[in-house]
């Protein structure tokens, strides 16, 4: 069965103009090149990241500079792969790795790649995936391993969660969350799953 070619155009939600709000444009569909693929989006989820980017705060202005497509939690599927990508292949359902890095700094090469001294971030210093396509390095593809594409796309922030939560040893213990967003709640459910023996949540709001 051959696989149906990608548009040439594509509707996107890019931060424009250095001021608050977004756009929905339209762009060129990316083309992968060696290394990447491109993703048809099936699901995306909005950080606070965003919140930011929207509403244009100083942190927003010394992160993003405009034209950029906004969005960095995300699941698609590969529909066309550059030269050389190999783990992935059309068809398949990924999550996304919205760090990117060098590979070559000394934080990289000794193991420290969450420390990479030229990090950019997917939606924020190059396009993201608030769009219907967009070009990811096929190592930032995550097998999907079945999940449904809204909690493919929850495995980005979720992260976060699991490494706060892991600081310390969980099983046994009383584990207190203070904080009950969504990076909150994922840490509720990530200390139970590790055998807490009693998660107490807190929050502002009722």
């Amino acid at each position: 069965m051959t696989a149906t070619a990608p548009p040439r155009t594509m509707r996107a939600l890019a931060k424009t103009r250095p001021e608050p709000g977004a756009e929905l444009v339209e762009r060129p569909v990316p083309t992968p090149g060696p290394g990447e693929v491109l993703l048809k989006m099936e699901a995306a989820s909005i950080c606070g990241t965003d919140l930011h980017l929207f509403q244009w705060d100083s942190w927003a202005q010394d992160v993003l500079t405009p034209p950029k497509v906004l969005g960095h939690e995300l699941a698609g599927t590969v529909a066309a792969s550059g030269s050389g990508v190999r783990r992935v292949k059309d068809g398949d359902l990924v999550g996304v790795e919205s760090h990117l890095i060098d590979w070559t700094c000394t934080q990289c090469r000794r193991g420290d790649r969450h420390l990479c001294r030229n990090l950019r971030v997917i939606g924020a210093h190059v396009d993201g995936g608030f769009a219907q396509y967009v070009v990811i390095p096929a190592t930032n593809a995550i097998e999907s391993n079945g999940l449904d594409p809204a909690v493919v796309a929850l495995q980005e922030p979720m992260g976060n969660a699991v490494h706060a939560a892991f600081v310390e040893p969980i099983k046994g213990r009383t584990v207190a969350v203070t904080g009950c967003g969504p990076i909150g709640l994922c840490a509720v459910g990530i200390a139970r799953a590790a055998g807490a023996a009693l998660v107490i949540a807190t929050d502002t709001e009722p």
